[in-house]
């Protein structure tokens, strides 16, 4: 079972004693040198917001001592994260509750109280009384629309999720819009959710191909490591789109997603942002557990706009500036909607630079698939490295996981010289990325060749022993590559000892999600007697965690070996009899 889990124990680090200090710290102690640490070695957008996070250590650590009282260190930590300026960087405790939040949205409404600012978010920003006809709402309740007058079309997300039904919906409505004068797409108050499902709701909007984001996960050390560049771009999907005028409408309750899908709304030359500046948090968020119980959220990676711009902790800006009261009840009016209205009806709306977003939308990596049908690998590589000279001068662009996709597709469909050629062309581009090692030697494996399966995952090891860092979330591949290069090695009395070596050296980072991402990659890589391996390990070493069993489940049912399977998923139904997975599966082998 692949489990999404928190991200919580993995990180943790030990942090009994200052080092070199031989001085045993305190509890409050140990939890601030946790906080500050982990943010350290993960937080993303550190170079982006220009912060000093060491100067904030050397203000805020002397206030922390053995006396200091959960309520003292809660209101400390807040400080240390209030520059971060960050609506994903939020902080908690349970009991009691204890809530805060860095960044625009606890600046200017905190004091309104959690339950009022989620009432609002919850409700729709347009009164009814500018709908000659009742909106309708869609059946996952993201949508309403509704005809304003004139012709104006009317529809409002209240968020991000369910894409099916999501786009489902968008397209019949946009069907119903079809000779719709404008549209007017409003995402106030909207929670945000899949920034997946934006780019594909913002395609129905689509002239053609636009580049309108790139994002870098952080994977180091340095506050400035990033993997290589994802590239994100809007372009004509579905039915049909509209590509007639549009305006949107954000202010700052627009969140996260919502604000990803306003860069990508933002590119097309026909649509006009009007309102306010969105809430200003990108990136992708994931929560850690700290010592004490208490819980806190951070953004991993960095999200830039289409010319390279971040816009974290400031908002995505509006075309026309038209401010109102974000927290208005609806019988005051929509203002910003009446003006809305206003420039469409005075029909001297003009198109947004049409050129912005068009550059570097010819992907090197596609263009690379058909030279290789042609000419072979050496010439296709030979052709995508000189066009590679003309990337920022062209319209070509290169991404590394689209060229890692490549290389895989093509080793799946039995042609691996060319899937060879792709991972050494990666190899000589990205010196310094193991990940592209590490997908080499689990394709090697595929096929058996084990020697060469080991020379790229010692590759990998040496690349992520270079940016070692027990604090990063990213000390979890390390581990894992270790694992991997035991089972491809040895039999599995070494991979015990291994398991053993690892929790020794690493008692806080090492946990049951270790050894089962290396079951699943041995799994993928149909090495089915080393992934049962590493899966029946996790079960011995975690007996009481359905998600093992349910792993070992899944292993045991692609080997074919049904009584097996069967007898996993009822161990992991015991302990958890709310996986559903565990009984769907238990169903299909039963034959019901």
């Amino acid at each position: 079972m692949r489990k999404v889990v928190a991200f919580a124990a993995l990180a943790i680090m030990s942090v009994a004693a200052l080092p070199g200090s031989g001085q045993e710290l305190s509890a409050p102690e140990k939890n601030f040198e946790f906080v500050w640490r982990f943010f350290n070695a993960n937080y993303a957008t550190f170079p982006a917001k220009h912060i000093d996070w060491q100067a904030l250590y050397a203000v805020y650590r002397p206030r922390v001592t053995a006396r200091t009282t959960d309520d003292e260190l809660f209101a400390i930590l807040s400080q240390l994260l209030g520059p971060l300026n960050d609506n994903h960087v939020q902080f908690r405790s349970l009991d009691p509750l204890r809530v805060y939040m860095s960044g625009y949205l606890w600046d200017h409404f905190g004091s309104l109280g959690l339950d009022r600012v989620m009432g609002v978010l919850q409700s729709r920003p347009a009164p009814a009384r500018y709908f000659p006809k009742p909106p309708v709402e869609s059946d996952n309740k993201v949508f309403v629309h509704a005809w304003l007058a004139d012709g104006i079309g009317y529809l409002h997300l209240n968020s991000f999720q369910d894409e099916d039904g999501s786009i489902k919906a968008l397209d019949g409505i946009l069907e119903d819009f079809r000779e719709a004068r404008a549209i007017v797409v409003d995402v106030r108050r909207n929670s945000g959710g899949d920034d997946h499902l934006g780019r594909l709701l913002a395609s129905r909007f689509a002239d053609r191909k636009r580049l309108y984001m790139t994002t870098q996960d952080r994977n180091g050390p340095r506050h400035d490591d990033y993997d290589p560049p994802r590239h994100f771009f809007v372009e004509p999907l579905g039915p049909r789109q509209f590509t007639g005028t549009v305006i949107l409408l954000a202010n700052r309750l627009s969140l996260s997603a919502a604000e990803n899908f306003t860069l990508a709304m933002r590119i097309l030359p026909h649509v006009t942002v009007l309102g306010d500046f969105t809430s200003g948090c990108f990136a992708d968020m994931e929560t850690v557990t700290m010592p004490n119980g208490w819980q806190f959220s951070y953004a991993k990676n960095l999200f830039l706009d289409w010319r390279g711009f971040c816009w974290e902790g400031i908002g995505v800006p509006p075309d026309l500036k038209f401010k109102a009261d974000e927290m208005a009840p609806p019988s005051d009016g929509d203002p910003v909607l009446d003006m809305a209205m206003a420039l469409i009806r005075s029909g001297k709306l003009g198109l947004q630079d049409p050129a912005e977003g068009t550059e570097g939308t010819v992907s090197l990596a596609s263009l690379l698939e058909k030279d290789l049908e042609q000419g072979g690998p050496a010439k296709a590589v030979e052709a995508l490295e000189r066009r590679k000279e003309e990337v920022g001068r062209t319209d070509y662009y290169l991404d590394f996981f689209e060229l890692a996709g490549l290389g895989t597709k093509l080793f799946r469909s039995g042609r691996n010289a060319e899937g060879e050629a792709i991972f050494v062309l990666l190899d000589r581009l990205y010196p310094g990325v193991a990940q592209a090692n590490e997908q080499l030697a689990m394709e090697y494996l595929r096929l058996n060749r084990k020697a060469d399966a080991r020379a790229e995952l010692e590759k990998a090891l040496a690349r992520r022993q270079a940016k070692l860092n027990p604090c990063a979330r990213q000390f979890a591949e390390y581990l894992v590559d270790r694992l991997l290069l035991t089972s491809v090695g040895g039999s599995g009395v070494d991979l015990r000892a291994e398991c053993d070596t690892l929790r020794k050296q690493y008692p806080e980072q090492f946990n049951e999600s270790i050894l089962n991402r290396t079951g699943y990659k041995l799994l993928g890589s149909s090495r089915l007697t080393e992934a049962i391996a590493a899966f029946q390990l996790n079960t011995e070493r975690y007996p009481l965690s359905a998600n093992t069993w349910d792993s070992l489940g899944e292993a045991f049912m692609t080997a074919g070996q049904k009584e097996k399977a069967s007898a996993c998923y009822e161990k992991s139904l015991q302990l958890d009899p709310k996986n559903q997975n565990a009984a769907d599966k238990l169903k299909e082998l039963r034959g019901k």
